[in-house]
């Protein structure tokens, strides 16, 4: 399992505090989100296995349950 680093763990965060699943990048790339580098932070998540992206937006994974 891939440890995330600060920036992906925040976004992680973001979505649990969002009490949501998914969430777009524009609701992620928000400024009132305070995620600094919130797209390569994304990308990172999604390369790990704890988000996936559609159309929908990005969907929390059963691995990222693991690490909130």
């Amino acid at each position: 399992m891939y440890i995330p680093t600060k920036c992906e763990k925040s976004v992680l965060e973001f979505f649990k505090k969002k009490q949501t699943k998914t969430l777009t990048k524009e609701q992620i790339a928000d400024s009132s989100s305070g995620i600094k580098n919130a797209l390569p932070a994304l990308e990172g998540c999604v390369a790990k296995g704890y988000l996936t992206y559609s159309t929908a937006g990005y969907t929390l994974t059963p691995a990222a349950d693991d690490i909130l």
